[in-house]
């Protein structure tokens, strides 16, 4: 049964993928060539606006053609799949496990290209040798590892959106990010915010811009339980103990120094390779800490493993009282959730439009 309903919702993620990038919603599309040589799936409409996507970046943007070319370098494959809340994933296909960047045709374009580079920077970190899977590294280098990533990711996001600025005039992938991630752009010297001085990928930005994402906690916390909580839960759930050892050690140098690079691939934290040891960076929820007790006593009750005890001197900050409190996600992400409703009364707008127009 679980079969089939994947199978079921897919085929709808698939259709909803068609419509919301079909010409009545999004427009005509030029058909041309693609100035990076990735695999894509979908129909002629389909790729001919991830050809739009994926050249208005290598057009305008050094650091987005780099990343791009690297995560088509890689075998990964694009396309687009309706995604309830979410502009966008890098991950695995579930039927043959081939390496994707998947888009969610429902969202703006001017939001797509800062989530292509975003999801192509992922893809680039796995080809550097950092797609740990969960419960392989110990607590401590999993929080290290997997925020950095993400401020990684949109730390280079970032910079596309304003190199593209700078190169084209367009300022609307930048004023998309602006909105969605005010705290990463406040970041930004005025003059660079403001177009008052010219743009350029320095390591001092890209320092600005990763210490930035660190700032929303709403964020933080949520990846806490994306990637800490939500994979012990499955392996619990299921008795996959012998699947999460917890036990490899990586260090904030050993990570920085291969995720974190400039466009000519220096470590914009070489004067800083201790960065990701900051008290702010290593700050988990206290209901974190008890969850992750819990588990581990689990674990050695039932298969006699030691636990693991890097996480013990991780500092500690009291977002929630409960598990309960802790695990409600859109009380973390009030505006994320709000967003996320608004969008599904839009989509539906869509469809009906749609549906009428036949």
């Amino acid at each position: 049964m679980d079969f089939l309903w994947q199978k079921v919702m897919s085929e709808k993620a698939s259709l909803f993928g068609q419509i919301f990038s079909s010409k009545l919603v999004r427009g005509s599309y030029k058909d041309e060539p693609c100035d990076i040589d990735f695999k894509m799936k979908g129909n002629d409409q389909e790729k001919r606006r991830l050809t739009h996507l994926v050249n208005t970046i290598a057009r305008s943007s050094k650091i987005g053609k780099d990343i791009l070319e690297d995560a088509a370098k890689g075998g990964y494959e694009l396309s687009f799949e309706y995604q309830m809340g979410s502009y966008g994933y890098c991950g695995h296909d579930n039927k043959d496990k081939k390496p994707v960047i998947v888009l969610n045709p429902a969202t703006k374009d001017d939001d797509l290209i800062t989530t292509l580079v975003h999801e192509s920077r992922h893809a680039q970190q796995n080809n550097r040798g950092l797609g740990y899977d969960f419960g392989q590294l110990n607590v401590k280098s999993e929080v290290m590892l997997f925020r950095a990533m993400e401020a990684d990711a949109q730390t280079c996001a970032l910079m596309a959106a304003l190199d593209i600025r700078e190169t084209t005039g367009n300022e609307a992938p930048f004023k998309a990010f602006d909105e969605k991630c005010p705290n990463i752009t406040a970041k930004l010297p005025k003059p660079i915010k403001d177009k008052e001085a010219p743009f350029k990928a320095t390591k001092v930005l890209m320092q600005q811009a990763f210490d930035g994402w660190y700032d929303d906690s709403g964020i933080v916390y949520s990846y806490e339980m994306s990637y800490i909580t939500s994979p012990m839960r499955r392996f619990r759930t299921n008795d996959k103990f012998e699947n999460c050892p917890y036990d490899k050690n990586l260090t904030s140098k050993e990570i920085v120094e291969k995720m974190c690079l400039t466009p000519d691939g220096q470590c914009y934290f070489s004067n800083k390779p201790n960065v990701l040891e900051d008290k702010k960076k290593l700050t988990v929820n206290s209901c974190t800490l008890d969850f992750v007790d819990d588990f581990f006593r689990a674990r050695e009750n039932i298969k006699k493993v030691a636990p693991d005890k890097s996480y013990k001197s991780l500092p500690v900050e009291c977002l929630g009282s409960s598990y309960d409190t802790y695990m409600d996600f859109d009380k973390l992400r009030d505006n994320k959730a709000e967003k996320a409703k608004n969008n599904i009364i839009l989509n539906q707008k869509i469809l009906n439009k749609v549906a009428k127009s036949k």
